[in-house]
């Protein structure tokens, strides 16, 4: 759903706005927010980070062995903690 967000966001939003401009439409601009650091912490942002985000790290998580939810969450406190987007709640 984020990817079809952002897709929309690109192709709607912002080339349709451009392409306004250009063409001198009077029209109202719509402000929106890129979702890429939405993206980053689901999907992760590849390269050496690999396992930088929620998906990889849950898919890594169910490859090992008798993982337990307390393991995923550690390893998402341990992975994600260092982005300043990400917050986890002490318990």
């Amino acid at each position: 759903n984020e990817h079809l967000q952002q897709h929309f966001n690109e192709q709607v939003l912002r080339h349709e706005q451009e392409e306004y401009t250009k063409e001198g439409i009077d029209w109202t601009f719509i402000d929106y927010q890129d979702n890429q650091d939405v993206l980053d912490i689901i999907v992760g942002s590849g390269g050496k980070k690999k396992l930088g985000g929620i998906m990889p790290i849950l898919d890594e998580c169910c490859r090992l062995p008798k993982t337990t939810a307390s393991d995923f969450s550690y390893s998402l406190r341990e992975k994600l903690s260092a982005k300043d987007t990400v917050t986890f709640n002490k318990k």
